[in-house]
């Protein structure tokens, strides 16, 4: 399945460098197009009258904005991640096209994975501050306790089946390389009185 991802990651970039280099060419015929109409300009200049000149600058004009739109396309054919990460999904397929806007993937900074628990009671909230250790462990990793500390404790109640709970993040001190996104978490949270 990894390895499918793989390919299909591989096949995307080969359709976005197919973009670039199609908006690279109508970049450099838009330039090329910039080029004859000033030479033709220059020409007129030189011995032309004034209602020559005109259009010449016009079409100059217009093979200008025609370079400019395919240097906007060109920029748009390039993705950049805001951070470097591991891609975790990706949301297009090859051959779609995305809108602005659009997620294409998930990207995430492994270097910094928090746990976030949904199911602190209404009467534990009030008793647990934000900067307080917390042990972490995790299903998938069974003996294995992380410390971590409390960094948000979430304002407002979420109503989960008709439970009043509370959403805390937790940051872990250390990241062991086998945790992954969305991994079963357990925080014990010690409640004062």
């Amino acid at each position: 399945m990894a390895q499918s991802q793989v390919q299909t990651a591989e096949a995307e970039v080969g359709v976005a460098q197919s973009s670039v280099a199609s908006a690279q060419a109508q970049q450099a015929g838009a330039e090329a197009a910039v080029a004859q109409v000033q030479a033709q300009l220059e020409l007129l200049q030189a011995g032309a009258r004034r209602e020559d000149v005109a259009p010449a600058s016009a079409a100059v004009a217009q093979a200008q904005a025609a370079v400019d739109a395919a240097n906007a396309m060109l920029a748009q054919a390039d993705l950049r991640a805001p951070f470097a990460g591991v891609v975790g999904a990706i949301a297009a397929r090859l051959g779609e096209v995305a809108l602005p806007g659009q997620p294409v993937l998930t990207l995430g900074n492994t270097r910094a994975l928090r746990v976030e628990t949904t199911d602190l009671r209404e009467t534990d909230v009030a008793r647990i501050q934000v900067g307080q250790r917390v042990d972490v462990t995790f299903d998938a990793l069974p003996g294995e306790v992380f410390a971590g500390t409390i960094t948000r404790i979430a304002p407002m109640a979420n109503d989960d089946k008709g439970s009043v709970n509370y959403t805390v993040i937790v940051e872990l001190d250390e990241l062991s390389p086998a945790l992954r996104w969305g991994m079963t978490a357990f925080v014990n949270i010690e409640v004062g009185k």
